[in-house]
């Protein structure tokens, strides 16, 4: 129904002496409670679906008061939803696996998580990242570079992260292997025909 088929009802309940329907000011007036009433309506099927996260729209701020959850400067709604619904889905763990799944709840694939250790004898091991400070235990989840600065994984893992530990979110490290992986194949390239050029040299 629209706001002139309304504002006509309105004007059909007038009594018919008494007022002129056409009149300007009735006119003015049946029309701005005719938009009145759309918009409440408008707004109760908006309460309604806000019972559900997915469909809570501009409500998704009483999910995030209620899951003590503080949104980002500029994220996106949808960021938002997915943030709410992947607290509600989890139930809970301290592993990789554990946090593997979580990005997953909003549509992140981690590439993998690294954990750090301090400097201590007896504890650090060979090829066990360092870290220094005050951190009794760091980790960093890797994510694509397509996810760089995403708010919703930040958030989720830094609420979610256990209480002794620090958590970084790292983007990029996939093109940093390759990199890598094609650096070490060059060395190993140059390496293996150095000889044979020194012997046609010689």
């Amino acid at each position: 129904m629209t706001r002139d088929d309304l504002a006509n009802q309105l004007r059909g309940l007038l009594p018919p002496t008494a007022y002129e329907p056409s009149a300007p000011y009735i006119t003015a007036v049946t029309n701005a409670e005719a938009q009145a009433l759309l918009d409440a309506s408008d707004a109760i099927e908006s309460v309604g679906n806000a019972a559900w996260p997915e469909y809570a729209g501009n409500f998704i701020s009483d999910w995030e008061r209620l899951l003590d959850i503080t949104p980002s400067s500029g994220q996106s709604l949808e960021s938002r939803i997915q943030t709410v619904l992947a607290i509600l889905r989890d139930r809970g763990g301290n592993s990789i696996n554990y946090f593997m799944r979580l990005a997953r709840l909003i549509g992140v694939n981690l590439l993998s998580i690294d954990t750090f250790c301090r400097p201590v004898a007896g504890h650090a091991y060979a090829g066990c990242f360092l870290y220094g400070g005050d951190w009794l235990v760091g980790w960093r989840a890797n994510a694509p570079l397509d996810e760089y600065k995403n708010p919703a994984l930040e958030n989720l893992l830094d609420r979610r992260r256990p209480a002794t530990t620090n958590v970084v979110v790292g983007y990029g490290r996939e093109y940093v292997d390759q990199i890598l992986t094609n650096v070490d194949q060059y060395v190993n390239a140059i390496s293996y025909q150095s000889p044979v050029i020194e012997a046609q040299n010689g």
